[in-house]
């Protein structure tokens, strides 16, 4: 289903706030809770919560060049935007992935140039993985949802198969 630039746009900007919203929040209350060391009990066998900043990207990638993660990113999200805003008739659902993508990758760019790191708080139980948050959720749900369907979508039918 293709969606009219204005209301699409419109949707695109309200999903963005809202996941930037529950970002900010959510690491707010890590900050708060979580900082002065210590986990949580998230649900057990599955995760808690335990503070950490990551000074890099993905497992801790480039941790050691913050300005060219900071500038890298914000050429990433500058594209995005222009996918997310421009008055193209996109689809829906592209538009909401990209929005997940979006509103991650600026919670996360927030983050770095506030604090020089991003507040990562939530840890597997069950598996060895790296700390995480929100935004890295959003951004990942937002990437898989969006390459799953590029993968499945049939242009000579113009549809899903």
């Amino acid at each position: 289903m293709k969606c009219r630039s204005v209301p699409g746009r419109l949707i695109a900007a309200f999903a963005v706030g809202l996941i930037l919203l529950a970002d900010v929040f959510s690491k707010r209350w890590a900050l708060t809770h979580l900082l002065s060391g210590g986990a949580r009990e998230g649900i057990k066998g599955l995760f808690h919560f335990r503070f950490a900043w990551n000074t890099g990207v993905a497992f801790s990638f480039l941790s050691d060049k913050p300005v060219i993660v900071i500038l890298f990113t914000g050429v990433i999200l500058t594209v995005i935007a222009l996918f997310l805003f421009l008055p193209k008739r996109e689809r829906l659902f592209d538009r909401l992935c990209l929005s997940l993508i979006f509103a991650g990758g600026l919670g996360n760019l927030i983050d770095r140039i506030c604090y020089g790191a991003v507040a990562d708080f939530i840890e597997f139980s069950f598996v060895s993985f790296p700390v995480f948050n929100f935004a890295d959720v959003c951004v990942v749900l937002g990437t898989c949802l969006y390459a799953a369907r590029m993968l499945i979508w049939d242009k000579r039918k113009g549809g899903f198969h």
